[in-house]
């Protein structure tokens, strides 16, 4: 059967799209591996053709040095780049840089040339790509832990599937709202740090820094609040200020670094899910002080105003939602029916009809837990949360929409009810991963220590 024929099957995509996400995401490790370089022509051509860029002439640089004149000359022409016998031969300077040198060219043979090529230019580009790559970081923000909230962050090494600290927030936040922008910070705002204290005030991450600012507080404090962000502004919507369940909603403008206050709900909710889609805010689900919320509501910016659209099959309160752009749907799961009764039930919103139908079952009954798609929404990523037992969990479960699985997939380091999560595009060199590359070192030199130290006894007992 060929390529082509096991692409239609739903499947065989589903696993291709998984597959050219990661390629697309990881491009620049990708390129430097064994398995690209041993790729046929075909397979590399067809994952350089959205790479054109830097990235991609320096991936098709790798490749060429592994393969014969004839499929460089045939890459070239298809990527449009010099091949290997029209590249001008290079020589060293004093300063050890490299120029072109036509007039050597009768002296100089081309696989000379090329070595000094591989052996410094190749490696300043790959090292000048790592530098300005922005891959995809997890983190988790916050939350409920006993005795009380927590300011702690971690982050997800998604090769390694373990969780590291990066620098805490100033105020210790649980049930808070958290957006990123576009330019790759962190928003968190308000949430509570007691069954009294609510708070309106408001942070930022910043993870090439590893620093948080404090920025303009809300007008409102509010805790159990949805928050999303579309295009320079973030929504801060119901919640619950200690006293009411909120239908109040504002906006913050990134620009102008103001709050201002926008149509309400019409529905006080707190603990409710909010995400945004094609331009709209959706508030789904939540709790109003009386019963448990399956309702629905939308905000068009454009109108400036909310809507009501179909409920949910099932009420939920504390769940988590995210969106599914690819299919155009929202997915929700989790939550609280009523109080104490934790759900593991899961439903999809397909936007396009408007209707609401059950999708398949979570991993465990939980609520105060999030949600988030990674690679493209190739996985969706559950973390945290609180189960029947009323145990906080420091689980994080993976979907596979290729198995319609949840699995294990990591341990946070700390167990977290009510906590947050963000992905955001971090460099290699950010400052948040100082703190894993010092782990790293003090392991390293941990074992260094103890292999020279179990030498050293060994060499006493043998000269004994």
């Amino acid at each position: 059967m060929c390529c082509e024929q096991l692409q239609m099957r739903a499947a065989c995509r589903l696993l291709a799209q998984a597959a050219r996400a990661l390629i697309d995401t990881y491009f620049c490790d990708v390129y430097q591996t064994e398995g690209f370089k041993n790729l046929s022509l075909h397979a590399v051509m067809k994952i350089l053709q959205k790479e054109r860029s830097t990235r991609g002439d320096t991936a098709v640089k790798s490749w060429m040095m592994r393969h014969p004149i004839a499929k460089q000359r045939q890459l070239s022409e298809v990527m449009q780049l010099p091949s290997r016998t029209d590249a001008a031969p290079m020589k060293r300077t004093s300063g050890n840089a490299m120029v072109n040198s036509k007039e050597r060219r009768s002296s100089v043979s081309i696989d000379d040339s090329m070595d000094v090529y591989t052996a410094d230019v190749l490696a300043r580009e790959i090292e000048d790509n790592a530098k300005h790559q922005l891959t995809p970081t997890m983190f988790v923000i916050g939350g409920f832990n006993n005795p009380g909230a927590l300011n702690t962050v971690e982050y997800l090494d998604f090769h390694r599937g373990e969780w590291y600290p990066a620098a805490p927030m100033a105020t210790r936040r649980s049930y808070s709202g958290v957006v990123v922008s576009s330019d790759n910070k962190i928003f968190v705002m308000g949430g509570t740090s007691s069954s009294s204290h609510h708070h309106k005030s408001m942070e930022m991450y910043n993870p090439e820094s590893n620093t948080w600012t404090s920025m303009p507080s809300m007008k409102d404090p509010r805790s159990y609040l949805g928050a999303t962000v579309v295009g320079d502004f973030i929504y801060a919507v119901g919640g619950f200020n200690g006293q009411a369940h909120l239908s109040s909603v504002e906006r913050f403008d990134v620009h102008t670094q103001q709050w201002e206050s926008m149509p309400p709900l019409s529905t006080g909710r707190s603990g409710l899910a909010v995400v945004a889609l094609n331009g709209l805010v959706y508030a789904i689900g939540g709790y109003d002080g009386r019963k448990h919320l399956k309702s629905v509501e939308v905000f068009d910016p454009q109108l400036n105003q909310w809507s009501t659209v179909a409920s949910m099959r099932h009420a939920r309160n504390g769940p988590a939602a995210v969106v599914q752009e690819h299919s155009n749907s929202i997915l929700v799961f989790g939550g609280e029916s009523r109080h104490g009764a934790r759900m593991n039930t899961s439903e999809r919103m397909d936007l396009t009809s408007g209707t609401w139908s059950d999708a398949d079952g979570f991993a465990d009954c939980r609520s105060g837990h999030v949600a988030v798609g990674f690679l493209k929404e190739s996985f969706v990523f559950c973390l945290g949360g609180s189960n029947k037992k009323d145990e906080y969990l420091d689980a994080v479960h993976r979907y596979d929409y290729l198995s319609k699985q949840w699995t294990l997939h990591s341990q946070m380091r700390a167990q977290r009810c009510g906590l947050n999560v963000a992905v955001v595009k971090t460099s290699r060199y950010a400052e948040c991963f100082a703190g894993q590359k010092q782990r790293e070192h003090q392991l390293h030199n941990a074992s260094s220590y103890l292999l020279r130290k179990n030498y050293q006894e060994n060499a006493f007992a043998q000269g004994a």
